[in-house]
């Protein structure tokens, strides 16, 4: 399972406890991947091992080095038997809440790591899950079953299935539809990073994006769609998401610009502009103004993903399939600067005009969603008119306002 950067191998160190053995093959510039990765691995995996080694390296040198850390002879065929035939793998809890029964047997691990570790199997293939078998796992410290490893692509394309057969169902009124997403979200936020963008992930993104332009097309009433989100147990990124691509196409529709083009577009850009911001700490921090309090106090990590996430989110999407056009550079540019670094409130004339349209509409629904305002429409499109006072912005926030009245 390649990786690009360190922190897309730390995200599926997360997601894959159970890998032993990882191999660095160079450093990417930007960051310190090697350095990185063995500051993870002390802390985190004491028992694991790191190889660093040149692409021209061939299989025998790498295994040479391998069987040199742990002092013992080991060669390819042995390697392989021993580390991919008849093992284990870990799937998170969450991912479980996405079906309810497992296309394959699914177990439990008994033992620490470092000892004669054995798997109990806890469901059986094509069987009902429990009442509150998740819930109980939780309560119980559990984060992650396992399957065996011949059988992960099977278990996560079951999983992307469902997602997409729940999504796609006839005949689904607006709630059901919108907690379809909710869902379709959760897995998206939580493994499109770990998992690369896989033929499965970038399958629930793009029926996720197909779901909610339908939505919107079909769906009259603001205040009802408004309410339908604010009103469940959604997440508060999942809230701001489609209210987000709400606004937006309310924008449109006023200035007589909507195309399903553009609106797909600008849910790609919703679903993972805000990527890794999850929590309500930091997805509400929408300007410096916000962010500088918080710099002495906040975990080091927090703060860079506050200072940089347009810019990392931007790089990470470059990986996805057949974007379209104009997605990245809104994403990276989603806070007023052009290098996708802070939040900026003074005009940039490089900033293009999609981009304006996105920042009304995001600003909005971040203010929208404080505690502070209390859903105040009027007062939180005075405070934007303030913020943002070039002519540029004036055209969406008139359309905003003609909408929200």
């Amino acid at each position: 399972m390649v990786r690009d950067s360190a922190s897309q191998a730390l995200q599926l160190l997360d997601l894959l406890p159970q890998i032993t053995i990882s191999l660095c093959i160079k450093e990417i510039p930007g960051e310190n991947t090697s350095a990185d990765l063995r500051s993870y691995l002390v802390s985190k995996r004491p028992t694991s091992i790191l190889i660093t080694y040149n692409v021209s390296d061939t299989v025998e040198q790498i295994l040479h080095q391998l069987g040199e850390k742990i002092s013992k002879p080991l060669d390819h065929a042995q390697f392989q038997k021993d580390h991919v035939e008849g093992g284990y793998t870990s799937v998170s809890l969450k991912l479980l809440t996405h079906l309810e029964e497992s296309p394959c047997d699914l177990f439990l691990k008994m033992g620490k790591e470092g000892e004669d570790l054995k798997y109990l199997k806890r469901v059986n293939k094509l069987d009902p899950f429990p009442p509150n078998m998740i819930k109980d796992f939780e309560e119980r410290g559990l984060k992650d079953l396992f399957v065996e490893i011949n059988n992960l692509e099977l278990f996560m394309t079951c999983v992307s299935n469902n997602l997409v057969a729940e999504l796609t169902k006839p005949d689904q009124n607006a709630d059901q539809l919108i907690e379809a997403q909710s869902k379709a979200y959760d897995y998206i936020i939580n493994f499109s990073e770990a998992l690369n963008f896989d033929k499965n992930v970038v399958e629930v993104v793009d029926t996720f994006v197909e779901t909610q332009i339908s939505i919107l097309k079909t769906q009259t009433s603001l205040a009802k769609l408004i309410q339908a989100v604010v009103s469940k147990k959604h997440s508060l990124s999942f809230q701001g998401l489609y209210l987000t691509c709400l606004m937006i196409h309310h924008i449109c529709r006023q200035l007589k610009v909507f195309s399903e083009q553009r609106m797909t577009k600008f849910t790609f850009v919703a679903l993972f502009c805000d990527l890794g911001l999850e929590s309500k700490d930091l997805y509400l921090i929408k300007s410096n103004a916000e962010l500088l309090p918080l710099a002495a106090v906040l975990p080091p990590a927090d703060l860079d993903k506050l200072k940089n996430h347009a810019r990392k989110n931007a790089d990470f999407l470059a990986q996805y399939p057949e974007l379209p056009i104009e997605v990245l550079s809104i994403i990276r540019q989603h806070h007023g600067n052009p290098e996708g670094v802070g939040f900026i409130d003074e005009h940039n004339p490089m900033i293009n005009e999609d981009t304006l349209l996105f920042m009304t509409a995001n600003t909005f629904i971040k203010y929208f969603l404080h505690p502070q305002y209390k859903f105040d429409k009027k007062e939180i499109l005075r405070i934007i008119g303030e913020r943002f006072p070039h002519e540029r912005m004036k055209p969406y926030l008139e359309a905003l306002a003609a909408k929200i009245d």
